[in-house]
């Protein structure tokens, strides 16, 4: 986490992000962007199969009209 890298504190990060405890917080500051992008890197290419879900316009209509 970037805040955690300019050295802002983790009491402030929680109010930042409306946590009501730093234990709410602490899973987000052991969160690393760049180890998950050097890690899906290194995995390499994904199957198709299990890239990210994209609704069709059949169940966008039926969600709109809900």
């Amino acid at each position: 986490m970037d805040w955690r890298r300019n050295n802002i504190d983790s009491m402030t990060i929680a109010n930042l992000l409306g946590h009501e405890s730093l234990q709410t917080t602490s899973v987000y500051l052991h969160a690393d962007i760049e180890l998950k992008k050097r890690e899906l890197d290194r995995l390499g290419k994904i199957d198709p199969r299990y890239s990210r879900f994209s609704p069709d316009e059949k169940l966008l209509g039926f969600l709109d009209g809900l």
